[in-house]
């Protein structure tokens, strides 16, 4: 019943400091443990919430991949010495200046086709190409799936039948990324809760700062939550992002009484 009240308690607190700044007086008093428990559990929550229409993407962008493949692509069997194809040679998709898809086993072109692209791949015998700038293109060779040969159509089509367990790959790996990045961002809004406190000749611990940060943390994660899943792109969102943080960040140090000048310990909560 304790526990349930105080993270009852906990909550109201949170929702409370975004509009009274005395409200971090009372969350200076709980552990840093609690404080990460909440950044970890709505960070994630946030998180889950974001990642719905992502997932609806992704999966709706493997299924058109698949009917693309399948509809555009020659029937071909690759073998360690390279692909066999039934069909017309080369294989090109492209829509706009963008972005282009170039499958030419036969070599009746070259890499030089993705010259007038920002973007592109390029897939024959020696290898994948894959123009990811117009100042970056990486090269990938064949010889690492050679063992696995012969490799058909069929297989190829199998296999992205299951792109339900590549969707939850990235969903799954998005969600932690996205978890370790919000404690990440604790972390720099301490820092420059420190720059803050240094230059307005205020004492604050670290670890005051990091708990506090975690709980600031808040508006932004809900502002960057909404966006994502309205699909918003706000310039320079990483500004107001730490600029939020920051400033309740702040805020809540505020609240906390300056320690006499005569003594040698930094602010710490009660």
């Amino acid at each position: 019943m304790n526990d349930t009240k105080r993270e009852e308690n906990l909550i109201k607190s949170v929702i409370r400091s975004l509009y009274n700044f005395g409200a971090y007086a009372a969350l200076t008093r709980r552990s840093t443990g609690q404080a990460l428990a909440y950044l970890l559990v709505f960070s994630l929550l946030c998180a889950v919430i974001a990642a719905v229409p992502l997932t609806r993407e992704i999966n709706a962008t493997l299924i058109e991949a698949g009917r693309s493949f399948s509809s555009g692509f020659p029937d071909f069997t690759f073998t360690p010495n390279g692909f066999k194809v039934k069909g017309a040679l080369p294989v090109i998709s492209a829509e706009d200046q963008n972005f282009i898809w170039v499958f030419d086993p036969s070599g009746k072109t070259d890499k030089s086709i993705l010259d007038g692209y920002q973007k592109g791949v390029y897939l024959s015998n020696e290898g994948v190409l894959y123009k990811k700038s117009v100042y970056e293109t990486r090269q990938y060779s064949l010889d690492s799936i050679r063992e696995y040969a012969p490799i058909t159509k069929h297989d190829v089509e199998r296999w992205i039948s299951y792109h339900w367990v590549l969707t939850a790959f990235i969903v799954f790996f998005f969600l932690a990324f996205s978890v370790a990045a919000k404690i990440f961002s604790a972390l720099i809004v301490s820092l420059l809760g420190l720059f803050a406190c240094a230059l307005t000749k205020r004492r604050a611990a670290f670890d005051l700062l990091f708990r506090l940060a975690m709980y600031a943390l808040t508006l932004p994660i809900i502002i960057k939550t909404a966006a994502a899943a309205a699909k918003i792109d706000i310039p320079w969102f990483f500004v107001i992002y730490y600029g939020i943080a920051l400033f309740y960040l702040y805020r809540g140090i505020a609240t906390i009484p300056p320690l006499s000048s005569n003594s040698a310990d930094t602010v710490r909560p009660v």
